[in-house]
């Protein structure tokens, strides 16, 4: 996938420190409830504003004891608390639009985008809020949407601007990869100059670019125009790929492969009292089905309370398995094909002592309704 500004990340289980960094990197972070989302950054944006508050009491309150016998301990507290007062509400403001109404807008627009000038697009599925993918003509793209700074002459920013983009995934075919490529996988001159050659003073190609692994087109959201701007680039996308004897890498993962993924990745040892498993499944507040993972030491086979207690949780707990087949089942339907996939995937591994699996008992259920013991 192509890596977006802004990228989002799931910050239910950020750490304070996880948490700042990921704000350094310009991360925006999404929560599984408006609860979670006021919750951490009420407790960590309070860090910092806490900080503040104690410098202006301590010094506040050196410059009364000094001019004075007695502090005005109303003015000092008051003051103190300008950091919360100022601040927080702001703050709020702010991060309730990046993790709730942004990812809506975000989401909005690609779609709107692919409806509109991509009309003839089969099999949408969306792997994250930024990015899609689609199938046009038996090949399949990714599509997306990012903000990139434009740059002058004089290397200074003009500002701020939006884009979406269609990536094209290829490899040389095994007749002309040594033709195209080098022992590093990079592209020789030849095949620049071959793509160069074609798209040289074409108005169909003026979108296009290439790389070392992907073709794809960048089209400035202000001004898009007609919608045969885009099916043009695309047109020409797919044609280049037979003319430079390419073929499309792009694989795009089912949702049972996206849980199996999950599975694999964080399929390491538990600590030795952990005995049960919960693999919990909801809808997401942006209308995405959610798998999460959680271990207990304690289980009770009459009383599913049980797995409100995390006694053990892997570093990533959450997987996204959104797809377009699955948003169109039913729960139950749902609930049964996942309950199929993980029980499969915990007989395989259960035997095997560096398993996250290893002698557990496992169950998975949506929650809130009844847990079902696959294991």
């Amino acid at each position: 996938m192509i890596q977006t500004n802004p990228s989002y990340v799931h910050g239910d289980d950020f750490t304070i420190g996880e948490y700042f960094k990921g704000m350094i990197r310009n991360k925006r972070f999404l929560y599984t409830s408006m609860w979670n989302w006021w919750k951490k950054t009420t407790l960590y944006i309070s860090a910092p504003l806490g900080i503040a508050s104690v410098l202006i009491f301590a010094a506040l309150l050196y410059q009364e004891l000094g001019l004075r016998e007695e502090a005005d301990w109303a003015l000092v507290v008051s003051c103190s608390l300008l950091p919360f007062i100022c601040f927080l509400p702001i703050i709020w403001i702010i991060t309730y639009y990046q993790s709730v109404v942004s990812p809506k807008q975000t989401t909005r627009k690609i779609e709107d985008f692919i409806s509109r000038y991509i009309p003839d697009a089969d099999n949408v599925n969306r792997h994250s809020i930024t990015n899609y993918t689609l199938t046009r003509g038996g090949i399949k793209f990714e599509v997306g949407y990012t903000i990139l700074p434009e740059i002058d002459s004089k290397e200074r920013i003009k500002g701020h601007y939006e884009y979406f983009f269609i990536v094209l995934y290829y490899k040389p075919q095994p007749d002309y990869e040594f033709q195209w490529m080098d022992e590093d996988g990079c592209m020789k001159d030849e095949f620049r100059e071959e793509w160069d050659a074609y798209c040289r003073d074409k108005e169909s190609c003026k979108h296009l670019f290439l790389a070392n692994d992907k073709m794809y087109a960048m089209f400035k959201r202000k001004e898009l125009s007609a919608p045969h701007e885009v099916t043009d680039s695309l047109n020409q996308l797919q044609y280049l790929l037979r003319k430079l004897h390419c073929f499309s890498l792009y694989a795009n993962p089912t949702w049972e492969e996206k849980i199996i993924n999950w599975l694999r990745s964080i399929d390491l040892p538990t600590p030795t009292d952990i005995t049960a498993i919960y693999i919990g499944l909801f809808e997401s507040e942006s209308s995405s089905y959610m798998l999460y993972l959680i271990g207990a030491r304690h289980y009770d086979e009459n009383d599913d309370d049980w797995a409100c207690v995390e006694d053990f949780v892997p570093k990533q707990k959450y997987a996204d398995i959104y797809e377009e087949s699955i948003e169109k089942a039913e729960w139950e339907e749902i609930q049964h094909a996942v309950i199929k996939v993980i029980s499969q995937y915990a007989e395989k591994r259960a035997e095997d002592a560096s398993s996250l699996f290893y002698h557990k008992i496992v169950t998975v259920g949506f929650d809130g309704g009844d847990l079902t013991r696959v294991r």
